[in-house]
């Protein structure tokens, strides 16, 4: 009977998602250039909330764009409750694959709902805009349970779908979101309810790597995904570290440019919190570490020389540290350097543009000492060096 009634509901809320009101027709929390001005710019002309005259309620008065998406946000959570909540009684196992599907379609219309909202913050203070916030926190305590549930039942025999990584990548999409839209404070609130989780959340991002038996593969599994499923964290995290680089170089003279980025101070806490518990176990630093390196790929494959330099920064200055150049337990990461250091180096030799020359030689400066141990000492690269 519980088989059927789940079965109904993930086949209504396909249907409600597939209809184009909610979740899909939502953009990345970065969006484009002219988005993120438009989201960080300070007194920007505000916009009366959109009112939806089919919606009524039964005395004739029409509901705002805010009360509809309070209502929505609402419904959603009791239907992520439910599910958690099944699962988390075994009733629903078979279901895992769909149910973060429907978690992630979900947390994309969050995510769509907080453009919206930023629009007109004057509005964001009332009750329907509390209930809202609350929604969104309980939503995303109930989608951690829900990734520590699947990660629990996985076996070598079942490993996690990759659905989990999915969700996990929608959740960090989440916290910029709130970060970028609705500013700091709200994103601080999503914060607390994320910490309890982070755990479940690293190893969901790791999740496509950890169980697969060849060093060759989870590299390759990892980019052929985030090709198709790029998400928007690893741009604002690319973002960061420039940014972090510029205030380190004191002749950078692009202090303009560097002042109308948003700072992302949770996003950057949230991070800070990441680097530790990949620090505290290596086989975890290996299968997530190469989500990053497949996105500095990413980058390469794009000519987003920003993208490809802050994302190495990141694991080579932060995750590995500038002095390691053996990256020893580090293999499957390893494996994915004889395809990135020669097409830097390749890079190079047909950029014409000086800064875009600067990025990639920036780039092939913090994986150098690595490639050049493991080429002369090791030997590991030698074939590929020839």
């Amino acid at each position: 009977m519980l088989d059927q009634v789940m079965d109904h509901l993930l086949n209504c809320t396909d249907m409600l998602f597939e209809a184009g009101d909610l979740g899909k027709n939502g953009k990345s929390p970065t969006g484009s250039k002219q988005d993120n001005k438009r989201a960080t710019r300070h007194g920007h002309k505000q916009r009366e909330p959109e009112i939806d005259v089919s919606s009524r309620s039964s005395d004739g008065s029409v509901y705002t764009k805010q009360k509809q998406t309070s209502k929505k946000v609402k419904m959603l959570t009791a239907v992520l409750k439910f599910i958690v909540d099944s699962i988390a009684m075994s009733f629903a196992s078979h279901y895992h694959r769909r149910c973060l599907k429907f978690t992630s379609a979900y947390m994309q219309h969050i995510v769509s709902s907080f453009r919206q909202l930023s629009t007109d913050k004057s509005q964001f203070k009332d009750e329907n805009s509390k209930e809202f916030i609350m929604c969104v926190k309980s939503s995303f305590t109930y989608a951690g349970k829900l990734l520590n549930l699947v990660l629990n039942a996985a076996t070598k025999a079942s490993p996690a779908p990759v659905e989990s990584f999915n969700l996990a990548s929608d959740l960090l999409d989440l916290t910029i979101s709130g970060e970028l839209f609705l500013g700091s404070n709200y994103a601080a609130q999503l914060f607390a309810a994320a910490k309890p989780w982070l755990p479940d959340l690293v190893l969901a991002l790791g999740s496509t790597s950890m169980l697969e038996q060849s060093l060759e593969r989870p590299y390759l599994s990892a980019l052929e995904h985030i090709k198709l499923h790029f998400p928007s964290w690893p741009l604002i995290l690319a973002k960061v570290e420039l940014a972090e680089m510029s205030e380190g170089n004191l002749d950078q003279e692009e202090d303009d440019d560097r002042v109308s980025e948003p700072e992302f101070p949770v996003f950057k806490k949230l991070m800070g919190m990441i680097i530790s518990l990949l620090k505290g176990n290596r086989s975890i630093l290996d299968a997530v570490g190469v989500i990053f390196l497949a996105g500095s790929v990413v980058g390469l494959e794009r000519k987003d020389f920003g993208l490809l330099l802050g994302l190495l920064h990141f694991v080579c200055l932060k995750l590995i540290g500038k002095d390691d150049r053996e990256w020893s337990g580090l293999d499957m990461m390893l494996v994915s350097l004889p395809d990135i250091y020669p097409r830097i180096e390749k890079g190079l030799e047909e950029e014409g543009d000086e800064d875009e020359s600067c990025k990639l030689n920036n780039a092939r400066a913090l994986l150098e000492p690595v490639w050049l141990y493991h080429v002369y000492e090791t030997e590991r690269f030698s074939e590929m060096e020839e």
